[in-house]
C-alpha cells in the first residue's frame, strides 16, 4: 500500500539516522536492561555501514538457514524454539528441518508443525564463527531473539522487527576473551542514532557483498538487517521494504542511503546527514522541490549524475576523480538521466 499525499509530505526530509519512525505510532522499545553496552559509538571509518550486526568486533550479517553450511565464517547449528529444553523435538536443525523467511517473517517446520512470527520470541540460535578469520571455527555463542513485533512503515507496508542479543557468559572459545563481559544481554545491532531502536529485519534469500554493495539472490540465506545500517534503514524508516519493492530497488536505495554514487561500495556520507528524496514508485515525494539537486539515481547502478554531495566534507571533484561521474544540473528534472530516484540537498 502506498502513502497518501499527506503522509508522503510528512516523510520527505530524511536523515541517515532517519526520523520517519517517529511519525508511525509504533510500539515502544521493550524495557530490557542492556547496560552500557547499548551506548555503542560509531564503528569504522568515514561512511555509513551496510549493516551493524556484531559479536564483540566480529561483524556478521548472514546465516545459512537452509543447509547449515559455513557461510562467511559463520555457521548456524540449530534454532531452539523453547530455550528451556534442547531436545530434537523443540530445536530446528538446518539441513534436516525447514527454516525460511517469507515477507520478513521467520518460519520453521518440524514434524509437520510450522512455527512463525511470535513463536520465535525467546528463541535461541546456536552459532559458531571464525573470530580470527583463519578459516577455522573457533568461537561459539547463542543469539537470542528477545523481542518480536509486527509493525508497518509510514507508507503502510507491514514488516517484522526482531531484537537480537547475546549473553557474554554464553560465548565460548577464542571470542570469549574478546567480548566485553556484561551481566546484561548485549544487543547484536548498534543503536539507531535517531530512533534508539536496536531491532533488525529478516531478509530471506539475500546476500550483500560488503565490498561492492551488490545484492544477489541466495536461497540458503537470511540477512539480519539492523535498523541502524543502510540495508535495514531504507526498509524500516524510508519504506522500501525488500519483499515489496524487489531486490534491485532495495539495492539502489541502500546506495542512496550510503551516498554510494559510484555504485562500487564507497560511501560518501555518514549517519545523521540529511537529504530529501523522491522516487517514481510512489513511496516518497519532495517536500520542497525548490532545493538544489544532490544526485539522480538509476536502478541497477548508482548515481547517473551528481551535482553536489550531501556531506560537507565531500565535493563533486572528489567523487569525479574516483569514478568520472557526470555532473547534473542544479535544478535538474527527474527522468533526464533515465533515473527513477532524485535526491536534493538539505542545508
Amino acid at each position: 500500500m502506498k502513502a497518501n499525499t499527506t503522509m508522503k509530505t510528512l516523510t520527505t526530509i530524511l536523515t541517515l539516522a532517519a526520523t520517519l519512525t517517529l511519525t508511525l505510532g509504533c510500539d515502544a522499545e521493550p524495557e530490557l536492561d542492556f547496560g552500557a553496552e547499548a551506548e555503542s559509538s560509531f564503528r569504522g571509518p568515514f561512511g555509513m555501514k551496510l549493516n551493524t550486526s556484531f559479536l564483540g568486533d566480529f561483524e556478521w550479517s548472514e546465516l545459512d538457514i537452509r543447509t547449515g553450511n559455513v557461510h562467511k565464517g559463520t555457521k548456524l547449528h540449530m534454532v531452539c524454539i523453547d530455550p528451556q529444553v534442547y531436545g530434537d523435538e523443540l530445536c530446528l536443525f538446518p539441513g534436516i528441518d525447514e527454516i525460511w523467511v517469507d515477507k520478513g517473517e521467520i518460519h520453521g517446520k518440524k514434524y509437520g508443525t510450522v512455527y512463525r512470527g511470535h513463536d520465535f520470541k525467546d528463541s535461541e540460535w546456536h552459532i559458531e564463527i571464525d573470530y580470527d578469520h583463519d578459516n577455522s571455527l573457533d568461537t561459539s555463542f547463542i543469539g537470542h531473539i528477545d523481542d518480536v513485533k509486527s509493525t508497518h512503515t509510514a507508507q503502510g507496508t507491514p514488516y517484522w522487527a526482531y531484537l537480537w542479543t547475546y549473553r557474554s557468559w554464553e560465548v565460548g572459545g577464542l571470542g570469549a576473551a574478546k567480548v566485553e563481559q556484561s551481566k546484561s544481554p548485549v544487543p547484536i545491532c548498534e543503536k539507531d542514532l535517531d530512533t534508539g531502536s536496536l531491532h533488525a529485519l529478516a531478509n530471506g534469500r539475500l546476500h550483500v557483498d560488503t565490498g561492492s554493495g551488490d545484492f544477489t539472490n541466495d536461497p540458503n540465506l537470511m540477512f539480519v538487517a539492523c535498523f541502524s545500517g543502510a540495508v535495514g534503514k531504507v526498509q524500516s524508516d524510508w519504506g522500501y521494504v525488500n519483499y515489496e519493492v524487489g531486490r534491485a530497488r532495495h539495492e539502489l536505495m541502500t546506495r542512496v542511503a550510503r551516498a554510494d554514487y559510484c555504485a562500487d561500495g564507497t560511501s560518501y556520507t555518514e549517519p545523521g546527514t540529511a537529504l530529501q528524496i523522491e522516487d517514481d514508485w510512489g513511496y516518497n515525494v519532495f517536500g520542497d522541490g525548490d532545493l538544489s539537486t544532490e544526485a539522480q539515481w538509476v536502478v541497477g547502478g548508482g548515481a547517473a549524475c551528481l551535482y553536489e554531495p550531501r556531506h560537507p566534507a565531500v565535493t563533486y571533484e572528489i567523487v569525479r576523480a574516483h569514478c568520472g561521474i557526470k555532473q547534473c544540473e542544479e535544478f535538474g528534472v527527474s527522468g533526464d538521466w533515465g533515473d527513477e530516484v532524485h535526491t536534493k540537498l538539505v542545508k
